[in-house]
């Protein structure tokens, strides 16, 4: 069954429980496995370009990019990116382009661009 919002909040008052929070989120789909290998992709080619192992990249990116702080808790820690939707990966991988671009002077190509592809070809094929 699917409710829209008002039907989901009127069902959820006439619960009648004072103790209890809801939250409401919009659904979206997680990560598609082609941003993953992109991603992928964009780690090798940074590691390339450093000193760091693409598995060491991915760490430096999610701290950078993926801090979360739980005010329950009192901690901070990043999130995985197997969590992420397809929005916050997207916008993930915006943020590591532009890192890369700004800081490390290193162009990394959009995933559809014919020398993203035949790297990804020639790596991890």
């Amino acid at each position: 069954m699917i409710w829209n919002k008002t039907e989901v909040i009127n069902y959820l008052i006439k619960q009648g429980k004072d103790n209890i929070k809801y939250k409401l989120v919009e659904y979206r789909e997680k990560r598609t496995i082609s941003q993953n290998s992109y991603l992928h992709c964009i780690f090798q080619i940074i590691a390339e370009n450093t000193w760091y192992t693409p598995q060491e990249i991915k760490e430096i990116m999610k701290a950078k990019f993926l801090k979360v702080y739980d005010t329950k808790f009192d901690v901070e820690f990043t999130q995985n990116t197997s969590q992420l939707n397809t929005k916050e990966m997207t916008v993930f991988i915006d943020q590591i382009r532009l890192f890369c671009a700004e800081e490390l002077s290193l162009e990394i190509p959009n995933p559809d661009e014919k020398r993203m592809l035949e790297y990804y070809n020639n790596y991890f094929l």
